[in-house]
């Protein structure tokens, strides 16, 4: 079994494991999540390799089983379903390996849920189709194509869009894909199809399901290949059910509609979900709603818009988890997509997960996230930011790789006391960091959505410049009002400038260079600056060599996770020293 971190450079040195991982996201196994040693002593174990104990007491559940069985090991039953049902509360429930089709809620009573110890489990929301004819119709482009049809296709999905209407920064579908919020799936030979919304788009790799007619047309020849297509919205509700476990299992290919949020949802107290894969679901793989919710080492692979989201999830652990490839479906980025998406929750722990290659954000914390530490993460190549802390207060970024992301690489968002300690933010296309104010701001003065306090010491960033950046959109307040900088090492490349400070009152806008910034800003006086690129400390490239600038003391809380003493004086960034 994986073992949790004892430090937060452990998770650092966990998520960097793996940091050098080429090529595109869409090549992902769907049937597998990373091996086991790719993470060294954290990180998902691949599908079917879990090992939990299996009590005397176990009940079971096999793909040869029966219902009217007893459930136990020499007579399993046939469905998850059945034995949630009739188990006692405190039972555990192995689940033998093999492919099942089902939707189940535990309501009300704690179960542990596991697989059979070496064994491959999958929960599937699709089924073989067969019976296709062969149809030539008119194409887009303007000629004909032969497309096959199969008719009586009476498997309906609500496609409803509560966000149709909405504002320009709030709705979810948007022209990339008019109908990312049609949650059907096909898969042929176990590749995801694109959904389209007309009979006339079809072709190669995609699919058109007409509701008025109850056809499904695929733009394959489906002779020889496997070809299946969702008829389950959901795979598992855990409701109230306070204290459940799920693990070692796999949920695949489920066609959850945009408002019933995950096709596994954990909402209910003190819930653990370990070592489990959630893959190629229509919305978000994982929702949780609760207290004390522990969601460990699992992998989240090209969701529809999501890997993990969570609601009102207070002391939520979030840990050592892979989120690759999601928002599949091409949702607009904002105001939902990406890796792993909390809101409103207090007291959580984001520590030692990998984000890359989502559609959006890597790792957003959004809308009153308070007393939260994010550490040890890395936000690698995502189509947004990679570590977004938005409207929410008191938040400690520690520790964090933030590479080669198409937005900023951390970014802070009209959020108050942030604490951004000891992070490389390299190579993103945006600034590295960036702490921007905006116009939203609430009456409440422990959450005012108003960006002040903000710490940024002992960083390492390097890419397009500015590398920094601070400012009020609103003129409301000034620069120094709303941040300090020191301690950090700049690398730029020739002719750039290093920050944007606007202070509106003595109208800086652009400092070209540190001492510019101890002269005119008074900021940066133990900080540091290089030209061109930095030297790197391994294969990954997102560990720079050491430099030997040492940054300033690290308090109480920063040095505890990253496993250091209080006061002492480490090289910047995520120095390889913290990892040994």
């Amino acid at each position: 079994m994986p073992r949790p971190f004892r430090t937060r450079a452990q998770a650092i040195a966990a998520v960097l494991a793996i940091a050098g991982t080429t090529g595109a996201w869409t090549t992902l196994d769907t049937n597998a999540a990373p091996a086991r040693e790719t993470w060294g002593t954290a990180g998902p174990l691949k599908l079917g390799t879990a090992r939990y104990p299996v009590p005397a007491a176990a009940k079971f559940v096999a793909t040869t089983g029966n219902d009217k069985n007893d459930g136990s090991r020499q007579k399993p039953w046939r469905t998850l379903g059945h034995a949630v049902k009739t188990a006692k509360s405190g039972a555990t429930i192995v689940v033998r390996g093999g492919i099942y089709h089902e939707y189940v809620q535990v309501y009300g009573k704690r179960l542990t849920i596991q697989n059979q110890p070496g064994e491959a489990v999958w929960f599937d929301g699709t089924v073989p189709v067969t019976g296709w004819v062969a149809q030539r119709v008119e194409h887009e482009d303007g000629g004909t194509r032969t497309v096959w049809r199969r008719d009586g296709w009476t498997t309906r999905f609500d496609n409803t869009d509560p966000t149709a209407g909405g504002g320009d920064d709030w709705h979810m579908v948007g022209e990339q894909n008019p109908v990312a919020n049609w949650p059907d799936q096909m898969f042929v030979n176990g590749q995801q199809q694109v959904q389209v919304e007309s009979l006339d788009k079809v072709k190669s790799g995609t699919f058109f399901v007409d509701y008025k007619t109850s056809r499904l047309y695929v733009g394959y020849d489906p002779a020889g290949r496997d070809v299946r297509a969702a008829t389950l919205a959901e795979a598992l509700y855990v409701n109230k059910a306070h204290g459940t476990t799920v693990r070692g299992l796999g949920f695949r290919r489920y066609a959850t509609p945009l408002k019933r949020m995950g096709a596994v949802k954990g909402y209910a107290d003190n819930l653990l979900f370990e070592n489990n894969v959630f893959a190629d679901t229509a919305v978000a793989g994982l929702s949780i709603t609760g207290s004390g919710i522990t969601v460990r080492h699992n992998s989240f692979l090209r969701n529809g818009q999501l890997g993990l989201h969570g609601h009102r999830a207070g002391g939520a652990s979030i840990v050592g988890n892979l989120a690759s490839g999601n928002n599949w479906e091409s949702f607009m980025m904002a105001p939902v997509s990406g890796g792993i998406k909390i809101t409103t929750s207090v007291g959580m722990n984001v520590t030692g997960n990998r984000a890359d290659r989502n559609r959006g954000p890597g790792i957003w914390l959004d809308e009153s996230v308070a007393d939260t530490t994010v550490s040890g993460n890395l936000a690698y190549a995502n189509a947004g930011h990679g570590i977004h802390y938005e409207i929410s207060a008191r938040g400690l970024i520690v520790g964090n790789v933030a590479a080669d992301n198409k937005g900023h690489g951390i970014y802070v968002n009209e959020a108050s006391d942030v604490r951004i300690w000891h992070n490389n933010a390299l190579r993103n296309a945006r600034s590295q960091i960036d702490v921007v104010d905006g116009g939203r701001q609430t009456s409440d003065p422990d959450m005012p959505w108003n960006v002040s306090g903000v710490e940024v010491r002992n960083n390492v960033l390097a890419g397009p410049a500015p590398l920094l950046s601070v400012q009020d959109l609103t003129g409301r307040r000034t620069a120094p009002k709303m941040a300090s900088l020191n301690g950090n090492l700049y690398y730029r490349t020739s002719g750039s400038d290093l920050l944007r400070w606007v202070d509106s009152s003595a109208r800086l806008r652009v400092l070209a260079d540190v001492p510019t910034a101890r002269e005119r800003a008074r900021q940066e006086a133990a900080g540091d600056e290089a030209n061109g690129a930095p030297r790197y400390s391994d294969s990954a490239s997102l560990l720079p060599a050491p430099t030997g600038l040492r940054g300033l003391p690290v308090p109480a809380v920063v040095a505890e996770l990253m496993g250091w003493r209080t006061g002492e004086k480490h090289p910047v960034g995520v120095p390889a020293s913290s990892l040994q």
